[in-house]
């Protein structure tokens, strides 16, 4: 699953140091959801957030990257042996059912609220979001 943030042309939008700064409470937030209610670690653990350059238009843009990778859940269960699979991710299913504990369910727009909000009292700014 990633999450990515471009630059806009426009002066009322965020600088890409500040982007950073937001996609790192982004993933402070998820760690966060994460500090009691796991069974690896793995999604946590995984986070990365980085800045790169789209190709085609070279856009700058961040990336909020959440790789928690597949892992086999028998070996995990009965050898406490974590052995990824290659067959992708599981951070969209827990996003969307919650988990294990059913208690991580929409944990990554939990997260960029939180986050956002944060960012924005920090600066005693207000926040006006558009769609699309």
């Amino acid at each position: 699953m990633m999450l990515d943030f471009e630059e806009e042309k426009q002066e009322d939008v965020l600088s890409i140091e500040e982007m950073l700064i937001l996609a790192n409470y982004i993933k402070q937030e998820i760690e966060r959801d994460f500090e009691s209610k796991f069974v690896t670690h793995n999604l946590a653990d995984t986070i990365k957030v980085y800045n790169t350059i789209r190709e085609g238009d070279g856009t700058p843009y961040v990336c909020v990257e959440i790789p928690a990778e597949m892992y086999d859940a028998s070996l995990w269960k009965n050898k406490r042996a974590l052995v990824f699979t290659g067959e992708g991710s599981y951070a969209s299913e827990v996003d969307i059912k919650g988990g294990y504990s059913f208690s991580h369910k929409n944990y990554v727009q939990r997260a960029i609220d939180d986050a956002v909000d944060r960012f924005f009292a920090e600066r005693n700014l207000e926040v006006s979001l558009k769609n699309g």
